[in-house]
């Protein structure tokens, strides 16, 4: 018998027990207990009534109520014909203040499930009762056992994946970070699964409403919810040692039995967010000698405790598990429902680290898996395979030196960093042996290292330096960059940790202060090369004996003080410059390409496409940041593609989908001229990440006058401005002013952040492209091309009906024109590719579902390019954006056909390809392709790389920038 049949049997049962479903007008109504009983196993009498009454007054498909909301030391009674006291002794029941809002929105039943089933995997127990919805999740000692089918609808009916529901969650867990890290937002993908319609709704009101109000009687004992467990292999504990635990597979052999193993604790933490509990690794003393078999064990405790220190060798009593992650279905070995620790003995030394790399163990280069079907099924570890050579090191001492930088996650990584928002945490990717690169081919101009598609490499030799509880972490508010060098030897532990979007990594946890020795020696040597250059530019002449003292006393110690030296007692712009160099942040000091030649002039035509990773309305320092980066990096291309432009108010729901705010304040910043008299002094030196009282001193009848030390940063010539001298001045302009071009999408309807709007837009230069506007009276509407080669609509969208586009951005074109000849300028972009499995996912070779939905539309957007040439073959046709592909997959070869050209891939070498990074791979996905008759007008193209590279980033990926010669 099916599952999906056995629960609706058990459905059939349990409504017959309660009296079949909700009371009809005239039936007894029985008398209820409200209580949490058997909180967390299955759903509750508390639980049901406070969702029913959410679910009938506010008129909600499901309703979602957090398990640790509902109080086992309380109780109230629920009958018929209740007093104004009574009713009011079932509201205390239940939490106030911030526990009491929920927000409501939609959410597609395949979502809903999903997130009832991570939320019941951190605790394998129920951890949400619901109203609207039935379901049952099981879980044997880790592993999943429902799979994503014992879900139904008001009992009768299944939960469709594609359908919409209306919905209600804590607006307290969606993202109250104090509490609950992490929360649905982050931890869950709710930023992606729920679409918020704005409204915020009171549980206790609702109740309120409906004990005074005639809603149908509920059934409170029925039984909505359960998370189970399977049965024990054996209940009796045998004793096991480590690696007899580990053994030669993904999969423990002992798993779902109870065992006693003894270890010595090498890491520990407490784990300070959701579920709590503390976490630690134990590996064995001598271990059993066999390179397939790992000495060391994630052990998990549900109550933390400061007994326990590393270097105690202690005896565990507990279940084997293995902790499968959501994003990627592989598993952590972990011995949980933890009975008995002993404290055996303290002081002992530590395993010798395993040596990896030159030296030591060889870290695959290639293959991920060569293994074909799911990993958890393998009957043996094959070290050669990347997958299996960090399976049979999982928790233990691992020692890499000389690591390179490939990547980072957190901490300064976006623009946000220079106003002091560094994230909380801090993952670097990077290689071991920096000194012996393996692929010097594969390394690219910012000395990362360039996934190989065709190859379906994706340089399994990345290793992760994690920041959690257990490990000491990299401060988050140091800077790196791609390809800096850190010598020296790092230790640590080799676990697998879930992230906050549910998947998990082989991660290095370093433990230890000492651990840290070779960064804090990195940084002292950058510090020093830095002050240094101070010297020999006779910088520090100009300084105050009390400004040179500040910096002689800074011997750079560590990175915290010496920023506490700049930003505190020598706060000074004077030094920003070469504090820029050390934090290499783009609102400091915007990077400058070398040896940029790819400028217009007037016999030459540039264009460019540049991701701006949602820029909404809302953010005027991003803004004003960006506009910059297009003049001084970019050098001011007569059209730009702007990918991800949101609407006016970012992610708010209200106010549309229009985004003329957002354009309008890019373009005034790109676009003063040298005679303006309005620009404001702040915008201007905002773009700077700086603050007024940095850069000028006070105002002198409506004047202000700029500080000396403030000429370096702003590049003013003489120390005595008006306001809007030293705003032009610190401006460097472009010889046009910009047009805009947009169409605003129909609201929520084509993917990206909820209530963001994205689109593609365009600027263009108005005093030297010329654009004829022929109003499209919907975005939904065909655009035709005519038979004399002109759009119907101009600006308008390609087959925005084509069922390729649904759900996700409909492809813009405009039609321009220079020096007499026709531009058709096509901005895409394409699906993304969330969703897709990992490429450590445990089914092998990985399939990346989101590439099937990129081919028809890269068919449809060559289609229209062939109707462009047949209506006008002189045409000069333009396909640009961020196509999230990489250059090998199918998509971009149906795309190009035989009409069009890749720049990127036809004109420039690998190392120069990339446009964004990932997980500590450099890769492209932002192209530019022309029609092959455009290749007789001397193409150049540029990847602009001022962001994948560097910390500090004003967006997600670097500008693709192309000339022509007209």
């Amino acid at each position: 018998m099916s599952l999906r049949w056995r629960l609706i049997i058990f459905g059939l049962v349990a409504a017959t027990i309660a009296g079949c479903g909700d009371d009809p007008v005239g039936q007894d109504r029985p008398t209820y207990v409200i209580s949490a009983k058997h909180k967390g196993q299955r759903s509750t009498t508390a639980g049901n009534l406070i969702t029913t009454a959410m679910r009938q007054v506010h008129k909600l498909d499901v309703v979602l109520y957090p398990v640790d909301f509902l109080n086992e030391q309380k109780a109230a009674v629920f009958k018929p014909g209740m007093t104004a006291e009574e009713k009011q002794k079932v509201l205390d029941y239940y939490p106030d203040l911030f526990m009491d809002n929920f927000l409501t929105g939609t959410m597609k039943g395949r979502d809903i499930k999903a997130f009832v089933r991570e939320r019941a995997a951190y605790k394998y127990q129920l951890d949400v009762e619901p109203a609207g919805i039935v379901y049952s999740v099981g879980f044997n000692a880790g592993i999943e056992t429902t799979g994503n089918g014992n879900f139904m609808f008001d009992w009768n009916s299944e939960l469709e994946d594609n359908r919409y529901y209306r919905v209600a969650v804590s607006e307290m867990m969606y993202q109250d970070l104090g509490t609950c890290f992490p929360c649905y937002l982050w931890g869950d993908n709710m930023n992606f699964r729920l679409n918020l319609t704005g409204d915020i709704i009171s549980a206790k009101k609702a109740l309120a409403e409906f004990l005074d109000g005639s809603y149908a009687w509920p059934w409170l004992n029925q039984i909505r919810a359960r998370v189970f467990r399977a049965k024990r292999v054996n209940e009796n504990a045998r004793p096991a040692a480590v690696y007899e635990i580990q053994g030669e597979k993904h999969i423990s052999p002992l798993h779902n039995h109870r065992v006693i193993t003894r270890g010595v604790v090498t890491a520990l933490g407490v784990n300070l967010w959701y579920p709590g509990g503390m976490d630690l690794y134990i590996q064995d003393q001598q271990g059993d000698g066999n390179p397939a078999t790992s000495d060391g064990v994630h052990v998990y405790l549900e109550k933390e405790t400061e007994l326990l220190s590393i270097g105690d060798l202690i005896e565990v009593t507990g279940v084997v598990y293995e902790q499968m992650s959501e994003g990627s279905y592989t598993s952590r070995t972990s011995i949980r429902e933890v009975s008995d620790v002993n404290v055996l003995k303290r002081g002992v030394q530590l395993p010798e680290p395993v040596r990896l790399g030159k030296g030591g163990r060889k870290i695959p280069t290639e293959k991920i898996s060569s293994y074909i079907g799911s990993i958890n099924e393998k009957s043996f570890l094959k070290l050669s395979d990347a997958f299996d050579f960090y399976e049979s090191l999982e928790g233990m001492r691992v020692s890499v030196r000389d690591i390179k930088v490939t990547g980072f996650r957190g901490g300064n990584e976006d623009h946000e960093s220079s106003n002091d928002r560094a994230r909380g945490y801090l993952n670097i990717h990077f290689l071991a042996d920096a000194a012996f690169d393996d692929h010097p081919q594969m390394t690219t101009d910012g000395k990362g290292i360039f996934a190989d598609i065709s190859k379906r490499d994706w340089n399994p030799e990345i290793m992760q330096i994690a920041t959690n509880h257990l490990s000491l972490g990299i401060d988050p508010t140091y800077v790196f960059n791609v390809g800096d060098r850190i010598p020296g030897e790092f230790t640590g532990v080799l676990g697998f940790e879930r992230n906050i979007f549910g998947d998990g990594h082989y991660s290095l946890v370093l433990t230890s202060p000492e651990a840290f020795a070779p960064v804090y020696r990195f940084l002292e040597q950058k510090c020093e090369g830095i002050k240094q250059k101070m010297i020999a530019d006779g910088f520090l002449d100009t300084l105050t004996p009390e400004e040179k003292k500040a910096i002689d006393e800074d011997q750079c110690s560590e990175l915290r003080s010496h920023e506490q030296t700049f930003l505190g007692s020598a706060r000074n712009l004077a030094k920003l410059p070469y504090y820029a160099q050390l934090k290499k942040t783009v609102p400091l000091r915007l990077r400058q390409p070398k040896n940029m030649t790819l400028k217009a002039t007037d016999d030459h035509l540039t264009v460019a496409s540049f991701n701006v990773e949602n820029l909404a309305g809302n953010e005027p320092r991003r803004i004003a940041i960006l506009a910059r980066s297009i003049v001084e990096n970019l050098k001011c291309p007569d059209i730009v593609s702007l990918v991800e432009i949101q609407d006016d108010n970012g992610t708010d729901f209200t106010q549309g989908s229009a985004a003329q705010g957002t354009l309008d304040q890019l373009v005034s910043l790109i676009e003063v001229e040298k005679d303006a008299k309005e620009e404001p002094l702040e915008m201007a030196i905002d773009a700077r990440g700086l603050k007024l009282a940095d850069v000028v001193s006070t105002t002198e009848l409506g004047a202000y006058s700029a500080k000396p030390d403030a000429l370096d940063v702003l590049g003013v010539s003489d120390q005595h401005h008006s306001v809007e001298e030293v705003a032009l001045d610190s401006f460097i302009h472009c010889d046009s002013a910009y047009g805009i071009v947009n169409i605003d999408p129909l609201e929520n309807a084509e993917g990206g952040k909820p209530g963001g709007n994205i689109r593609v837009a365009f600027i263009y230069k108005k005093d030297k492209i010329s654009f004829r506007r022929r109003e499209l009276p919907s975005p939904r509407t065909d655009t035709v091309v005519n038979r004399n080669g002109d759009l119907n609509y101009n600006p308008g969208r390609i087959y925005p009906n084509h069922p390729a586009f649904a759900g996700s951005r409909r492809s813009t074109i405009a039609q321009f024109s220079y020096k007499g000849e026709s531009i058709y300028f096509i901005g895409n972009h394409f699906n993304s590719k969330l969703g897709d499995r990992s490429p450590w996912h445990n089914e092998q070779p990985v399939i990346f579902k989101s590439e099937r939905r990129r081919i028809p539309m890269a068919e449809v957007i060559r289609e229209y390019s062939q109707r462009i040439l047949m209506a006008d073959p002189k045409a000069n046709i333009f396909v640009v954006g961020d196509f999230n592909a990489f250059m090998e997959e199918a998509s971009m070869r149906v795309l190009k056909g035989k009409i069009l050209v890749s720049l990127t891939q036809e004109m420039l070498p690998m190392s120069d390809r990339y446009t964004t990074n990932h997980n500590g791979n450099s890769q492209s996905l932002d192209y530019i392709f022309v029609n092959k008759e455009m290749m007789n007008k001397c193409p150049e193209v540029r990847v602009i790389h001022m962001n994948s590279d560097f910390m500090g980033r004003i967006a997600d990926h670097d500008p693709v920038l192309a000339r022509f010669c007209f």
